[in-house]
């Protein structure tokens, strides 16, 4: 009697790089790369068994997946069902528990390695769909930062606040009062990719609140963040959306 087995394999694409693993050399099509996964246990379903495998073999957390594509690798005595599964979440960096090596490729050197039929033929999908290009599976994230106000009930000039995130990395940025209300920005000048205030200094407003670049003295509109004078004249600050919250307000970066 032929016997079907099942395998979740997991595809990942950040900024147009997919992660493959190596096989280890003892197993079947041993030394190629593929996209990793692993078998189904009895009763598993193909999302719970891609989240064991990462974690076990990748040292990750697999926080969302979603079904892509299947595909069936007919071997003596023995149907291989293998789920190709898009990963949208993942928090870890990658790295081979067992000394397998990881790779992260863009679609030039994906090529170049050597992978079984199945693998293969998704990477060739892969490509096809992104015009060339490997298109990102991932959900784009998002973080909120509470930034608490003063008990006192005052209102300051400018506050700022950092956020950790998935795809910026660490974001610094800045809360500012305007007539209209407070605005969020990313404190990264658009002229030099450093913040306004490079050192920590207080960020300071001139006698019609526009805000100084440190940097260059270039000003920047407080409600729209467009600088108005400087090198970087014409250039936006980038905004992000504010909430109001029990004592402050949460910055959504995203």
């Amino acid at each position: 009697m032929r016997q079907t087995v099942f395998v979740a394999a997991g595809i990942l694409v950040r900024k147009g790089r997919v992660l493959l693993a190596q096989r280890h050399v003892s197993a079947a099509y041993g030394g190629l790369w593929e996209f990793p996964g692993g078998k189904l246990e009895a009763n598993e379903s193909p999302a719970h068994a891609l989240s064991r495998e990462w974690l076990e073999e990748l040292g990750v957390s697999v926080d969302g997946s979603e079904p892509y594509v299947f595909a069936c690798d007919e071997k003596p005595g023995m149907t291989l069902v293998l789920l190709f599964m898009k990963v949208t979440a993942m928090m870890g960096s990658p790295a081979g528990t067992a000394g397998q090596e990881v790779r992260w490729c863009l679609p030039g050197e994906a090529r170049t390695l050597p992978m079984p039929p199945a693998d293969h033929e998704i990477l060739r999908r892969l490509e096809v769909e992104g015009g060339g290009s490997f298109l990102d599976t991932e959900e784009p994230e998002t973080v909120e930062v509470f930034v608490p106000l003063p008990d006192d009930g005052s209102t300051p000039e400018v506050l700022t606040f950092e956020a950790e995130s998935r795809d910026l990395g660490r974001v610094r940025g800045f809360l500012i009062a305007t007539p209209d209300g407070w605005r969020a920005f990313e404190n990264l000048c658009p002229h030099r990719p450093l913040p306004l205030n490079p050192h920590g200094e207080h960020i300071p407003l001139d006698p019609h609140g526009r805000l100084a670049c440190l940097n260059h003295g270039a000003l920047f509109d407080s409600r729209s963040g467009l600088c108005v004078s400087g090198p970087c004249r014409g250039e936006f600050l980038r905004r992000f959306d504010t909430l109001e919250a029990p004592g402050g307000l949460t910055v959504v970066v995203e």
